[in-house]
Parts: structure tokens; sequence; C-alpha cells
């Protein structure tokens, strides 16, 4: 079979060797080449072809995706795929904010409960490479609404739908249109184990009683759980002011969230890749919390619009000069909160490197 593999970042390479393992002829199309991976650009695509798979970022208005529509070609992700040749159990999680820590909460309390379990999907670690694994393994797959645009196995043991919130809107034509992207994952569940619209930690109890695993084990294997970097993360205290990297922060409500968890004056650092948001709930959200909020990447104006005039906004081309404006005004007992509200790719590769560089501009400030 000729498989086309559309985007050739993680998960795609992942999916790809994973084809070529099967003996199918993969071509990859990406704007840079690949070791190991017969990689063309876009624009050379062949015409004849049996299957394509599409990595999360890639947008159903895409002209090679678009083409395979078109032709009758079927179309899924990485998911998908792996879901297709997976003999393990696997629990499915999505939601607006909170999934990765959710699975990997869920992961933790069944391993330090005596079961092998993997968090895996959207969080970093494709699906697809993870199949050799023991047939008594558990994955906890966190699923983006990308993810599950093209899904359609019915392979989850149990499924947990978190809050939904609006975000994403450059990508679909409304709110409800996402929400109901979100809401398709009850049918890729096994019937009657589908957790819908629950609070994060008492949606990973309900799971956990699933699989035998009361509150008190949870509330023990808490104990001993870390939180993963760039959420809420407390880099440093210095001169008795408080530096928060919530990087992973890339959509408004995940940025009120955030504000709400930190017990002094904030100094906001916020802005990044227009994801059709409005910013107008901070204006109420923002009023026991927010002092000032620096805007900075391709959102700053429309920031400052939108909370206008109920906060005072500065304007800055990017993250590192709106770090070294907030140094200029932070005072003791305050706190530089940096929880953008927007994705990265305006400035930056993903939400991991922006969040390094935050970091890496509060070392250098103290140690030149």
């Amino acid at each position: 079979m000729r498989v086309v593999v559309l985007g050739l970042g993680v998960s795609g390479i992942a999916a790809a060797q994973f084809l070529i393992k099967q003996n199918h002829e993969v071509i990859g199309i990406d704007k840079k080449p690949i070791e190991s991976i017969n990689c063309i650009r876009e624009e050379n695509c062949p015409k004849q072809f049996d299957l394509l798979v599409v990595s999360p970022g890639i947008a159903p208005s895409n002209p090679v995706y678009q083409y395979a529509i078109a032709q009758g070609i079927e179309v899924i992700g990485e998911i998908e795929l792996a879901l297709r040749h997976m003999k393990q159990r696997a629990i499915g999680v999505t939601g607006t904010n909170g999934k990765t820590t959710t699975v990997m909460r869920i992961a933790h309390t069944l391993n330090i409960n005596g079961q092998n379990a993997i968090a895996c999907g959207n969080i970093g670690v494709p699906l697809i490479s993870l199949l050799d694994e023991s047939e008594n393994t558990i994955f906890v797959v966190e699923l983006s609404s990308f993810q599950l645009e093209t899904i359609s196995s019915k392979k989850f043991d149990s499924s947990l739908l978190l809050n939904v919130t609006p975000d994403h809107l450059e990508r679909y034509d409304s709110f409800d249109h996402y929400k109901k992207v979100k809401e398709k994952l009850a049918q890729f569940t096994k019937k009657g184990r589908s957790i819908q619209y629950v609070e994060n930690i008492d949606g990973a109890l309900k799971i956990l009683a699933l699989y035998g695993i009361g509150e008190s084990a949870f509330w023990q294997a808490e104990k001993s759980f870390k939180m993963a970097k760039h959420r809420i993360e407390l880099i440093k205290e210095i001169d008795e002011i408080l530096f928060y990297n919530d990087s992973k922060g890339t959509n408004v409500d995940s940025t009120l969230y955030a504000s709400s968890k930190i017990d002094r004056p904030i100094i906001l650092l916020a802005g990044g890749k227009d994801k059709n948001l409005s910013f107008k709930p901070w204006k109420k959200g923002f009023k026991n919390s927010v002092k000032l909020i620096i805007a900075f990447g391709e959102t700053k104006e429309k920031i400052k619009s939108d909370v206008s005039p109920e906060f005072d906004v500065i304007i800055k081309d990017d993250l590192k000069s709106a770090f070294h404006e907030a140094m200029k005004r932070v005072k003791k007992k305050e706190a530089i909160l940096l929880s953008p509200g927007c994705s990265s790719f305006d400035q930056f590769d993903n939400y991991i490197q922006r969040g390094e560089a935050f970091c890496q501009y509060v070392k250098e400030y103290y140690e030149p």
C-alpha cells in the first residue's frame, strides 16, 4: 500500500516509521528532509496513493488533505492508525484545560497501584510508538480536538471529557463546532464507560474507580505525583519576587486559572499567535489578581483593545522585551507570570521552547 504522511512532526515521524516496518511504501511530506523517510515537498505530492495520514497540526483546508477527500482516499491520523493495530487497553482523555496533568495523574496512580500504565498521545509520546509494549499495559491517551477529527475506531475502554471552553477558533467555525469535536470521544469509547464534563480530579477518580482504585489510594499516590513543566511552574523566588512559567496556558481560561492560583499582585506576560479568541473575560477575572498586563506577539494589540480601560496594557514586540519591561515595574512581594493565553507559533516552535526561553531570561537577568 502506498501511504502519504502529511506533516513530519513527532507523531508524523512515528507513524511513518511504523508503516515502513509494516512494509508499506511511505512518502512523507514536509518542508524539511527527514532521515530514513522518503520525503518530498507538498507541491510534489503524487496523484496516486491509498491512504493519507495527517499530523494534528494540518488543517482540513490543506490542499493535499482536500485532494484526498475529493478522490475518496481515506484520511486518518496517527492515533487512528495506532488504534487499528493496538492490542492493549486504552483510556482516552480530552478537554480544553488540564488534559496533560490529568493524564499524568491517572497513569501515575495506576503505576503506584501495581498496574503498568503509560501517559501518551498529545502529551508528546505518540501512541503508535508504544504498540510493542506488553498487552497488559494501559495507555492513558491525551487527545486534542485536532486528533479527534481523524479518529473513527471504537477502541477506548473508557474515556474522560473534562471542561470545554472556547479555544482554537482559528480552526473551527464556532465554539459549538469545537465542542462537538471534543464530544466525539464518546463515540470512540466502548459501551457504557464514557465520563463527560467533570472537574479534573473528580474525573481522574471516576476513571480510576473503573480500574479498582479507590479515593484513599488516589490521595496516597498524589503525595509522590509531580506536575509537568510549563504549567504554573514556580521557577524562582528572588528578592521576594516570584517567577511563574505557565507557557502551557494557551487559551483565555487557562490564563484565568493560573492567575487565580497566585496570591499576590501579578504582572502578566501575555500574547502570541491569534486563535480568534476574545480576551474580554480577563476584564472581570483579573480584578483581584493582575495589576499590569504586558502584551507581546501577534495578539498584543487585540489584548489591549479587549481589556482596556479596565487594565493598563503595555505593548512589546516579543517575550524578551516584555520580560525586561516587567523587571522595570515589578516590586517586592509581587509575581511575574508568563501565561500567554495564546499559542506560541508566531515566535516559537512550541510552548516548551517559549517556556524555556522565559526561564533563560530570568536566569540571565540575575546571572549575566
